[in-house]
């Protein structure tokens, strides 16, 4: 976008050349179509015009009859650019912050203070400048260095202003100046714009033109001659260069992937809910479990002392959410915990829970318990899995239910009522929804492993079975084929009750426990079973064997 811009300023400066008008508005519509901003160039070149040119003795605008004109086709043409950008770009919308009257002094001088400083000095360099903090009764803190920037560049403009009426000579530094402020006026938030940060990068291009030409023009009396001074400011502008380019090669590095420019922005901004929300979702996509918990649990923790309620109930439930995946499946009272949290918050929006790293209390008003209970991925489809999980399954199927009304079609919904019916034993149900499934997403071989599952445990489940241990060992299988190995350890837990000492449903245990990452448990069942029934002695070495690989 700089790009265009400087060179359509260039052109324009020709543009009693119809050659050059046109090429100035070419990269001008360009400059738009690369970043938004640039639909305020026509207003920085009519300052230019009035503050460089000045109106001439019959009023008209610029020094070159019909520049009025040029500047109108320009602002059209550009205009015309910025519509037609937004028919394939949507313009980005903003929610509402509830900030009134009483917030837009201090929040306008803030937003002018983060540009100042963002422009001049952006270090350390971050995709979220100026980024909004609220103290623990959620009214807005204000950073004391950017009220006192926007003050003092608000009086310092209009003191330019005042002095330019009187001293023509101080005009182009004015409209030097006017490329700095211009751009910034539709974003100095008037209005608040709800966004995570006070300002957006992209509205710091125009302003650095601005900056670098008032810093040439200040510069240029003194560069006239060879002499000190002048390799003074040679050699400064060099080592400012470097040391900018330098910066910005480093901070390169953290755009390598989206976990790196996350983690970095949580790095160097603890309160910074987005950025904490992506690292944590990020590595629960990666399934580093243990770290996704950790992260989740602190972005909860950010969220409270940020009084963000919003942020709050969702990085609360993922920290729950993953706090159920660590678990062992022995541990049912844990289990039965996470599932009365999201039944207490289906009720009334309001539970406590309390978790290694995690301290939730949660007392949500109505309008946000209505979202939750609409949210499919964060509430519906963890809380019908900690249901299945205990055994529950007719409400769990209702909650599956308002998940599948809530999202019709939705995949991840779908396959958790497949499994459902599949664990249940009705193979049939289960198939038909895999079909229904397949037919409905374009890309039917992402959900091949899902029929392969269905297929292998439906084939174990029609095996016969002469004995009730061997009818015991064969539905284990089929339930741990199918992911649920809670039910597959009860099933072989009541079978070992009256079958004490049966190696192939000790071994099958062992095999469970495994399965759910418990490797020395399982170890010392062997061991334990080896003591203990002796003569199958070599049955017990090939299965500590098999456990040691």
């Amino acid at each position: 976008m700089t790009f265009f811009v400087l060179a359509g300023a260039v052109l324009f400066r020709r543009r009693q050349r119809p050659g050059m008008l046109l090429g100035s508005i070419a990269c001008f519509m360009l400059a738009v179509f690369c970043k938004e901003p640039a639909v305020l160039v026509p207003f920085v070149l009519a300052a230019d015009l009035v503050l460089l040119d000045g109106p001439s003795k019959d009023r008209r605008i610029g020094r070159h009859p019909g520049d009025a004109g040029r500047l109108l086709a320009v602002t059209v043409a550009v205009v015309g650019a910025f519509s037609l950008r937004f028919l394939f770009v949507p313009f980005m919308h903003f929610g509402a912050t509830g900030e009134g009257l009483g917030t837009l002094f201090p929040r306008v001088l803030a937003s002018i203070g983060h540009f100042v400083v963002h422009t001049i000095a952006p270090v350390p360099p971050t995709a979220f400048p100026g980024l909004r903090r609220h103290d623990g009764a959620g009214h807005m803190l204000w950073a004391p260095e950017a009220l006192i920037l926007g003050g003092v560049l608000m009086v310092a403009v209009v003191a330019l202003v005042v002095l330019s009426r009187r001293r023509p000579r101080l005009r182009p530094y004015l409209a030097d100046v006017a490329w700095f402020v211009v751009p910034l006026l539709p974003v100095i938030n008037l209005a608040s714009l709800g966004g995570v940060s006070l300002i957006s990068e992209r509205f710091l291009y125009l302003p650095h033109v601005g900056l670098a030409a008032l810093g040439a023009r200040a510069l240029r009396p003194h560069l006239g001659a060879a002499g000190p001074r002048r390799r003074l400011i040679t050699l400064g502008a060099l080592a400012l260069g470097a040391l900018s380019a330098f910066i910005s090669i480093r901070h390169q590095e953290h755009f390598q992937s989206d976990e790196a420019l996350f983690g970095y922005e949580a790095e160097i901004a603890p309160h910074n809910l987005v950025a904490l929300g992506e690292v944590a979702r990020l590595r629960e996509l990666a399934h580093r479990d243990d770290h996704a918990y950790q992260a989740w649990c602190r972005a909860h923790a950010a969220a409270a002392e940020e009084a963000d309620l919003d942020r709050e109930w969702r990085f609360g439930l993922g920290a729950v959410r993953l706090r159920g995946r660590l678990l062992s499946y022995a541990d049912q009272e844990e289990f039965r915990r996470i599932a009365q949290v999201y039944r207490d918050l289906d009720h009334d929006g309001a539970t406590t829970f309390s978790a290694p790293g995690l301290r939730m209390d949660l007392d949500l008003p109505g309008e946000l318990v209505t979202v939750m209970r609409e949210d499919v991925d964060l509430f519906l489809l963890p809380y019908a899995r900690a249901l299945m999980y205990l055994g529950a399954l007719e409400e769990a199927d209702a909650v599956l239910y308002r998940a599948l009304v809530a999202a019709p079609g939705y995949p991840r919904a779908l396959r958790l009522s497949i499994l459902r019916h599949a664990r249940a034993g009705d193979f049939e149900a289960a198939f038909r929804w895999q079909r229904h499934l397949e037919g409905m997403t374009y890309d039917s071989p992402a959900w091949r492993p899902l029929r392969a599952t269905l297929t292998r445990a439906r084939d174990l489940s029609l095996r016969p079975a002469g004995s009730p241990e061997e009818t015991a060992f064969r539905d284990s299988q089929v339930q741990a084929t199918l992911g649920d190995l809670r039910a597959a350890r009860l099933i072989l837990d009541r079978a070992l009750e009256d079958h004490p000492g049966m190696p192939q449903l000790i071994v099958a245990r062992a095999r469970v426990d495994v399965a759910d990452g418990h490797l020395d448990l399982a170890r010392r069942a062997l061991e334990a079973a080896r003591r203990a029934y002796p003569e199958h002695g070599a049955g017990w070495d090939m299965a500590l064997a098999e456990i040691a690989e």
